[in-house]
């Protein structure tokens, strides 16, 4: 049994680094237990060779850790490499299950560190691991851009729906009330109800959109003012381009296109029906639009026309463009005597520009309100250069009915002599009016091209005019008496 024991001890030699301490244990526990055993066997001359063999273990172990310390550097070197190496490539491994779970700080922290081991391992390994280091960095890159991207297209979309929820509410409130009864059909008219018979439960203000957040923000202001003046909720909403604008730009609100909204107060108003709740909707449009455009001639009846087919006791009336109304060209020509007064302008040339249209009774328009102008500013000795002009056209001879353009016509008024008001026929700053707009551009390139030094001031936009509310107000009421007359009819 006590050579067995020896037989473990000895072992301490041949044993590799790693195990160099239980090798040292298992010496120390033979001695212990050969001891031991001697004395129980009552034999008591064995302690000297016992010492003996305690020496010869412990000279072995001296001359192993001797021979480790002087071996060749380079060995020792290589084995530090083979394991940098080793952890490389496990942390690569661990940076790529952190990206599969999404977590960017995590992986990208691995995969650095993974880029330390390589460098760690040699040039050689460094060179061979440092592509795939990269390739993963830049890998991580893109998919945690892809995923702020989309959760930031999602966080927009659920704000869309949130405020479409709002505005829902809000239209749902105007037209059955805070309360939804379920006696709609059945409730007796108060006398306040009777005296606001004439109200429409519902306005909505339409321009045509842009797709810059300070046209929709200027429409949202023009509908809240509205709204306090006529005492009717007016929804702002746009027919095309306004839901390009950053929400954020918007205050957080993302902007209303009209289809969808009436889509969504279809679907509202279906659902009313198959609930029970029978009462007449009224809805007025004002189209914020100039001129007899597809949009008002065309695209808005069409959507009306579609939810009256489709929903009982729904009526609806849309304004006629604001080119109708008869004091349009008050306003513009207050806007123009206010420039020039402003100014102390002395008979100066006025260009009357509008965006320009492959529709010629569009550009009637224009041309009918810079002729009226042009009488109003003679008669009162202020100008008597009035010029119409397009910002731009659609090439080709059949669209020359809207020359000329704004780049050729403003060198050329007046003989190229003295100051120019440019009256602008634009109703909201967007990508084409407002500060930085494409109008500001070619008044500046067409004048620096034609060599042409003369002052040029524009008036405000016709949203920005003091009077349109009361236009719009005007707008509102021939609306509401155009429902009446369908009701009584």
């Amino acid at each position: 049994e006590c050579s067995e024991f020896l037989a473990t001890a000895r072992r301490v030699n041949l044993m590799p680094r790693k195990e160099e301490r239980t090798g040292v244990i298992a010496t120390d526990k033979a001695s212990l237990l050969i001891r031991l055993e001697y004395e129980k066997a009552g034999v008591e001359d064995r302690d000297p060779l016992i010492s003996e063999i305690e020496n010869r273990l412990s000279e072995a172990q001296s001359r192993k850790t001797k021979a480790l310390k002087d071996a060749d550097p380079s060995q020792a070197m290589q084995q530090r490499m083979r394991l940098a190496k080793q952890e490389g490539d496990e942390l690569m491994t661990q940076a790529a299950t952190a990206l599969g779970a999404k977590d960017f700080v995590g992986a990208r922290e691995l995969a650095e560190q993974a880029q330390q081991s390589f460098r760690a391992a040699g040039m050689v390994v460094y060179r061979e691991r440092g592509v795939m280091v990269e390739n993963l960095l830049s890998y991580i890159a893109v998919e945690e851009e892809r995923e702020i991207t989309t959760r930031k297209r999602k966080d927009r979309e659920d704000k869309q729906q949130a405020e479409a929820n709002k505005l829902m509410k809000r239209v749902e409130t105007a037209v059955w009330g805070p309360d939804e009864p379920d006696n709609i059909a059945t409730a007796p008219q108060t006398v306040e109800e009777d005296s606001n018979a004439k109200k429409p439960d519902l306005c909505i203000l339409v321009d045509n959109g842009s797709s810059r957040a300070g046209s929709t923000l200027q429409l949202r202001q023009i509908a809240t003012s509205l709204s306090q003046r006529i005492g009717v909720e007016v929804v702002p909403a746009s027919m095309m381009h306004a839901n390009r604008a950053e929400v954020d730009d918007l205050g957080g609100v993302p902007a209303q296109l009209f289809e969808p909204l009436m889509q969504d107060y279809k679907n509202k108003l279906k659902a009313k029906r198959l609930a029970g709740h029978e009462k007449d909707v009224r809805v007025v449009v004002l189209p914020l639009f100039l001129g007899p455009v597809k949009s008002v001639m065309t695209t808005i009846p069409s959507i009306m026309q579609g939810i009256s087919k489709d929903i009982s006791r729904f009526r609806w009336e849309a304004s006629k463009p604001l080119s109708e109304h008869p004091n349009l060209v008050d306003m513009i020509e207050e806007e123009i005597l206010r420039v020039v007064e402003k100014n102390a302008l002395q008979e100066p040339c006025v260009v009357v520009v509008d965006h320009g249209s492959p529709n010629r009774d569009v550009t009637a328009v224009r041309d009918r309100i810079a002729a009226d102008i042009k009488d109003r500013l003679v008669s009162k000795s202020v100008s008597s250069t009035v010029q119409p002009a397009s910002m731009e056209r659609k090439p080709g001879d059949e669209f020359s009915f809207a020359d000329p353009l704004l780049e050729t016509a403003l060198p050329e008024v007046g003989d190229g002599n003295g100051d120019v008001v440019l009256s602008q026929l634009f109703l909201l700053p967007g990508t084409h009016a407002g500060a930085g707009g494409d109008i500001d551009e070619i008044c500046e390139n067409a004048l620096d091209t034609a060599g042409v030094d003369r002052a040029v001031y524009k008036t405000a936009l016709l949203g920005e005019m003091q009077g349109l509310i009361d236009l719009l107000q005007q707008q509102y009421e021939g609306a509401v008496e155009g429902l009446c007359s369908k009701a009584e009819k």
